[in-house]
């Protein structure tokens, strides 16, 4: 292939001139041709073929005359973009307006792709067929697309902030057919298919406004939600499915026939279809009172809560910044994100906002409503991604041979959220944030009383003015003392410290790698030292910034700073200062006063900076046994053989059984690590809730030593072949590729004849195809194969096409992250915060997660009765992909801290968020609810729950039954419950209580 290379400089003009278009009028075959044209509009009237890859750069318009013929075209515009020429022959178009519109005047097929992204409107003319491939985005107009058709397996996604128009310009219907799909996404206008849907082919629609479509036939699927009205202006019939969503109502005009299935739901105004439900179709709708039928048939429309969603509404349309948690659970915009990067800024901030409702967030890890500014639950459900996204269904016939089910479930929300949040985004280098348009996915807080603070920013060490300050224990173990400003990072906190001379570190740190140092104290999170104080109790001092902008210092009973010192430090005299020389504090002390900031739940002021102990850095080995299953029992039976105790002791809520199992666990020599107990200091029980196949991890500490496994592997290096090693155990081989890939085959239920013949056949493309439009690629890979191997489950004879499947999938994950791939026991050592990194994805993760504190006589009795019945769900076919993982911690001396055990268990199931995901979890944490963990059920006490992960399900009825309505002071009579009350109220000093929300009124903690 020839190469030419032509650079147009810039072209200057007299006043009033007009600068002729650059025009191309030569045929580019075989050719690279890059041209940057800085002034002139561009002119390209020749065709493009023969492998070519043209790239246009300009600040004027662009024009595109010629044909396009199996060749690759970039133009990048300022201004308007027409393209007037065919595009054949697998070529490849990509155009760019940033200020303008783009039209596309021609056919495209061939199996082309076509990729636009316009600031304002965007117009195809032409058929879309052959294959092709089409992606439009308008970021601020409407896409309008005549087109004669779009068939023959062609692929079109479009998003844009106005309405979305598809029809003929001739004045007839345009249909989509051929086995098409069609995405179209309108986050604040309306949507109209002015023609049919048929051919089996599928369309996703979704619009803020009305959705009009003329008709539905041939086994074709159509899924719409709306924020306002849907509109049929036909029928549905010929063994095609719908699924209908409207906010305001919706109208079928004709009939449903021809054995279809028709789902109907609306929030508000009526369901009518005008004609009838006839020759084998079927409608459920919901609410029953909304459905009218104009005809006959109406033993054929079901009254059934299909469908479990919020009210659609998205308040208030703004421009701001967007916010979603980590899990993606909840995620909105709002023009009240503040990111301070001072202590002054935040004290501005909170007192410029003393009537509003504030709440502090950092990497946004907690997975409940904890850290929302909203008071109301209504509020509260209106920006929920989760229970948007309950329910929502995708039409997988079309995905996978041979699955004729129509309508199994699938949470798609997120990646919808995703898509729309990637369209409407600005990065503002002057503001240093992303703007943001609010629409249909993208839920807002309008209200000036919302108040958000990105506390990120927050992340400077404090050291300088604290000094060199270290000390031993009473066993004679060194420790520093070290201050941080507490919107940092736990990784970068980590990093700090590792940086520091001498190097430091943090000897039991818990928190998640983006969490804030802040959060992470403020929910109690740990991780598995069970012989070390956890990160909650190395607090020395919290610098808190409360209503009206008070500035509070509280130490305990330890000495951090003399006075004169902390406010030369933080030059103002203006601070509140709690230690243990404070009185007045109605008869309780500067300790308590500590012990309940710490895990402060948000709701007593906002952590500015933090004093912590920290330690000397040290080395990690970490040993992992894996405890595998075999023909006569699960790796979890034989852990519990090894520890001599049985499954029905445990079941019996035998105490003495759960202790031998605690101890078990913490003894090296016994379960195997190696590690005895005597030195050992960390346990982290993993299990597979598919395979029940259990991983034990405990952890050797090397104080004042650093030696480093140079040969550490990485999560992406194992995983290839953990995963390949576990699908391929007892596979057959196969011709095309071994039995990796027979395995895969067989599950997608591909014929084993060559690659080539699978692709050919056109059994392989409509799988990737399904995924290719997810921002969310991996959360969509499992969703897929999970509906796939549910599917498979019930109707394929061979078993390990169902749920042997995901249990291998989870195996090499779990396999992976353990490196117990190879043998059944990994042995790695390494620097103390990089051993058990394993780099969580930053973007989030859809998902559902609890966990419980249970005293260790009663932990492993509650491990088996949810085990029980996540197995009662898999004989039903629901399943999930995620997993149980036990830690032990010491009990914590903080008011509020989870761990009130004097071994505390604590109980974590996570997993991937689907339907059925949901199903299991919403019965694990009702059923924990009313788990009795008190000895002979003489009293009733409840578990401890994470304050981090999902509380929703929880209340201030609940807390009262747990520790902490128990006594706290029996000489002031008062619970633990009334001592959080009494010190955050202490603090508020009479404000407004800024810092409460809907998530402190349910658990009975406003004020």
């Amino acid at each position: 292939m020839y190469v030419f290379y032509i650079i147009v400089g810039r072209n200057y003009k007299k006043q009033n001139q007009k600068i002729m278009p650059f025009r191309v009028t030569e045929n580019l075959r075989d050719k690279k041709v890059y041209k940057e044209i800085q002034d002139d509009d561009i002119e390209l009237y020749g065709e493009i073929h023969n492998r070519s890859d043209v790239t246009l750069i300009s600040t004027g318009e662009t024009s595109i005359i010629g044909r396009i013929d199996d060749s690759t075209l970039t133009v990048i515009s300022e201004t308007e973009i027409k393209h007037t020429g065919n595009l054949d022959g697998s070529s490849s178009v990509k155009l760019i307006s940033k200020q303008g519109n783009v039209t596309v005047n021609e056919e495209i097929n061939g199996s082309s792709s076509l990729a636009v992204e316009a600031a304002y409107d965007i117009t195809l003319k032409g058929n879309i067929n052959g294959s092709s491939s089409i992606n439009l985005i308008s970021k601020y107009g409407n896409i309008t697309i005549h087109s004669s058709d779009i068939n023959g397996s062609s692929r079109l996604t479009a998003i844009a902030e106005g309405d979305i128009i598809f029809n003929k310009h001739n004045g007839d219907g345009a249909d989509i057919n051929g086995s098409s799909f069609v995405e179209l996404i309108s986050t604040r206008g309306s949507i109209t298919i002015d023609g049919h849907v048929d051919g089996s082919s599928t369309v996703r629609l979704t619009a803020f406004k009305d959705i009009t479509i003329h008709e539905i036939d041939d086994s074709s699927s159509v899924i719409s939600r709306s924020n306002g009205k849907i509109i049929l202006n036909g029928k549905i019939d010929g063994d095609s499915y719908a699924e209908f969503r409207a906010n305001e109502g919706i109208l079928i005009t004709d009939k449903v026939s021809g054995n279809s299935l028709t789902k109907l739901a609306t929030n508000s105004g009526e369901i009518r279809i005008n004609n009838n439900i006839e020759h084998g179709g079927k409608v459920i709708y919901w609410p029953s009172p909304s459905f009218q039928l104009g005809g006959s048939g109406s033993n054929s429309a079901t009254a059934e809560e299909w469908v479990s969603e919020y009210d659609p509404s998205i308040g208030g349309e703004i421009e701001g910044s967007w916010w979603n948690n980590w899990f993606w659970s909840y995620g909105f915009v709002s023009y009240n994100i503040n990111k301070p990067k001072t202590l002054e800024e935040l004290i501005e901030i909170v007192k410029n906002n003393q009537g509003n409702t504030i709440k502090a967030v950092g990497g946004g890890w907690s997975f409940s409503d904890i850290n929302l500014p909203l008071q109301e639950q209504n509020e509260v459900s209106q920006v929920s991604i989760f229970g948007k996204g309950k329910g929502n269904s995708v039409d997988l016939s079309k995905v996978f041979r041979h699955m004729n089910n129509f309508g199994l479930p699938m949470d798609n929300y997120p990646q919808e959220v995703a898509r729309s949040l990637n369209h409407s985004s600005d990065y503002n280098l002057n503001e240093l944030r992303n703007d943001v348009r609010s629409g249909v996915h993208l839920q807002s807080v309008a209200s000036t009383e919302c108040v958000l603070i990105d506390t990120r920013g927050l992340n400077s060490s404090l050291q300088c003015h604290l000094g060199e300050v270290n000390y031993e224990d009473s066993f004679g173990k060194p420790y520093y003392r070290f201050w941080v400003e507490a919107g940092i990072t736990m990784t970068d906190l980590n990093k700090l410290l590792d940086h520091q001379s001498p190097r430091m570190a943090i000897e039991a740190s818990g928190g998640s790698p983006g969490a804030t140092l802040a959060g992470t104290l403020a929910t109690a999170t740990h991780g598995g030292e069970y012989k070390d104080k956890l990160l909650v109790d190395r607090i020395k001092a919290v610098h808190l910034v409360a209503p009206n902008g008070e500035q509070w210092w509280i130490e305990g009973k330890d000495k951090v700073m003399e006075e004169i010192e902390l406010k030369n430090a933080l030059g103002t005299r203006n601070i509140n200062i709690i230690n243990n020389a404070t009185t007045n504090l109605s008869g309780l002390t500067s300790e308590d006063f500590l012990k309940t900031v710490v895990v402060s739940l948000g709701a007593i002021g906002i952590a500015y900076s933090i004093v912590l102990d920290v330690v000397p850095q040290f080395t990690v080995r970490q040993k992992t046994i894996k405890y595998c299953g075999n023909e006569n029992a699960t790796g979890w039976q034989n852990l519990l053989s090894k520890a001599n105790v049985s499954i029905s002791d445990l079941e019996n809520r035998d105490s003495t059984a759960n202790e031998r199992l605690v101890n078990f666990l913490k003894d090296g020599s016994l379960n195997g690590t190696g590690i005895p107990e005597e030195k050992n200091r960390y346990v982290d029980l993993a299990i597979n809730p598919l395979s029940y196949s259990s991983w034990i991890v405990n952890r050797e500490f090397f104080e004042q030593k650093i030696a480093i496994d140079k040969n550490q592997p990485t999560l992406f290096e194992t995983y290839p072949a953990s995963l390949t090693q576990k699908m391929t155990e007892g596979a057959d081989s196969a011709e095309m590729g071994g039995q990796l890939v027979g395995r895969i085959l067989d599950f997608m239920s591909l014929p084993r004849d060559t690659l080539g013949l699978a692709i050919t056949a056109g059994h392989i493309p409509s799988f990737p195809n399904a995924l290719s439009n997810s921002p969310m690629l991996l959360s969509a890979l499992m969703s897929h194969l999970q509906v796939k191997a549910m599917w498979n489950q019930t109707n394929e004879s061979d078993k390990r096409r169902g749920h042997k499947f995901l249990d291998d999938i989870l195996e090499g994950i779990l396999d992976a992250l353990q490196n117990t791939y190879e043998e059944v026991v990994s042995d790695f050592t390494g620097l103390s915060y990089e051993v058990g990194a394993i780099g969580w994805p930053d973007g989030g993760f859809p998902g559902r997660g609890y966990e419980v504190a249970l005293p260790s006589t009663v932990a492993f009795s509650y491990t088996v009765e949810i085990m029980r019945l996540i197995e009662n769900f898999r004989s039903q076919n629901k399943v999930f992909l995620g997993y149980i993982s036990i830690r032990l911690c010491p009990k914590t001396n903080t008011l509020f801290g989870m761990q009130q055990f004097e071994d505390s268990v604590m109980v974590e199931v996570v997993a991937h968020r689907t339907p059925q995901a949901n199903e299991i979890f919403d019965e694990l944490i009702n059923y924990t609810k009313s788990y009795n963990i008190t000895p002979n059920f003489s009293t009733q006490t409840f578990p401890m729950f994470h304050w981090g992960l999902e509380t929703e399900l929880f209340d201030g009825t609940y807390l009262e039954n747990t520790i902490l309505g128990e006594p706290y002071s029996v000489s002031l009579g008062m619970s633990r419950l009334d001592v959080f009350k009494f010190v955050k109220d202490y603090i508020r000093k009479g404000e407004p209580p800024i810092f409460d929300n809907a998530f402190l009124n349910r658990m009975g903690l406003n004020s």
